[in-house]
């Protein structure tokens, strides 16, 4: 006779939904999950927003700023300059003036490349003296004035230096003085870039750099 006669209790049926409150501890541990996230995501936003660097973004965006413009793109130190390399070099080569680094070298391809690529950003020099056929970069030239004395910017210096050497393009520094002669001056020029000037240069008294803007008396 079977059991369940004899004691008169039905048989005892194992559930089969013994695997549901697993599922509903899973989905409650996912729903905590994203309330946390969304908690930080949250958090996160506000220290942004209330960063003064954010507020500034801001207020650049809503701001309409006013400019105005400069008296020239040269002063007149590197304007006088200028005239002492355009009748060194002649027509055989052309001289650009206040050049961004970027767009004279760029960082080889690989680890750092974007580290290598800030360093240059924002930096630009003096001269640069092209090939008049094809623009190819032939060299460099800064002007040094007294602020190249400063420790900060003799680091920059020291940098632009190797950073051009690097590259394969010579770069040379020329003091700033009250007066330069074309004929030092071409040498000074053609060693480092290892120039062919064909025009000659003929002795004559020093060139004035600095061209002061009161009379024609203290020319």
């Amino acid at each position: 006779m079977p059991i369940e006669m004899i004691t008169g209790k039905p048989p005892i049926l194992k559930s089969t939904d013994s695997a549901e409150p697993n599922k509903k501890g899973f989905s409650n541990m996912r729903i905590l999950f994203l309330l946390t996230a969304l908690l930080v995501l949250i958090g996160i936003l506000r220290l942004l927003y209330s960063s003064k660097e954010f507020q500034n973004l801001l207020k650049s965006q809503q701001t309409s700023f006013s400019y105005k413009r400069q008296p020239a793109l040269f002063s007149p130190a590197e304007q006088s300059f200028l005239g002492v390399l355009e009748q060194v070099l002649g027509s055989e080569y052309r001289v650009f003036g206040k050049v961004r680094i970027a767009d004279l070298i760029k960082p080889e391809n690989g680890a750092g490349r974007q580290t290598a690529l800030n360093c240059i950003v924002g930096k630009h020099v003096d001269f640069v003296v092209c090939n008049a056929t094809d623009l190819s970069i032939i060299g460099v030239i800064e002007l040094d004035d007294k602020s190249h004395n400063q420790a900060s910017r003799q680091k920059r210096d020291a940098f632009v230096d190797r950073a051009f050497a690097s590259a394969g393009i010579p770069i040379t520094r020329f003091p700033a003085r009250a007066a330069y002669r074309l004929s030092a001056s071409k040498e000074s020029i053609q060693r480092p870039f290892k120039l062919v000037v064909n025009k000659e240069v003929k002795s004559s008294p020093p060139l004035r750099l600095v061209v002061p803007a009161q009379s024609d008396s203290s020319l």
